[in-house]
């Protein structure tokens, strides 16, 4: 091999090493107690998904629509070691910044069963329009929190 050849081998070398250490130091998502990592920029107006992994069971909650006479809050529910048979409504509550509390409609979406399940669970909205939110869930005898910030 010629020294011109080796030089630009080198040169392609230390750029591929400066890429990848340029991934690997990308920002993560920042966690928060709990077990929580919360989306640091919601995108569209719409407040980011919350990923608890607390427990046996991931839960993935994601506000879809907190404007009218329902609030609707998507669930992605993941297992692989317990029944899923829990009713998601009776298991959750809104908390405002004024520590109300605030009891789901209903769920929509899969049975209480298996190992996942997706859906929607529905509250009242809450008047007027918190600053701060927070979803507690309580399963296995442990709660579960979600916060958003509203503005």
């Amino acid at each position: 091999m010629k020294t011109g050849e080796l030089k630009y081998i080198f040169l392609e070398l230390v750029v591929i090493t400066g890429i990848a250490t340029g991934f690997l130091l990308l920002p993560k998502p920042k966690a928060t107690e709990g077990g929580t990592i919360e989306n640091q920029e919601p995108i569209e107006d719409t407040l980011g998904t919350i990923v608890n992994n607390e427990g046996e069971v991931e839960i993935l909650v994601t506000p879809k629509e907190l404007s009218g006479e329902v609030w609707n809050f998507e669930f992605e529910l993941n297992t692989h070691s317990v029944e899923l048979d829990f009713d998601l409504a009776e298991a959750s509550m809104l908390v405002d910044e004024n520590g109300k509390s605030h009891k789901a409609l209903g769920w929509e979406g899969d049975p209480p069963e298996g190992h996942h399940r997706r859906g929607i669970l529905k509250f009242s909205p809450i008047s007027p329009k918190p600053t701060n939110l927070e979803l507690r869930i309580s399963l296995d005898g442990k709660e579960r929190s979600f916060k958003w910030k509203m503005e």
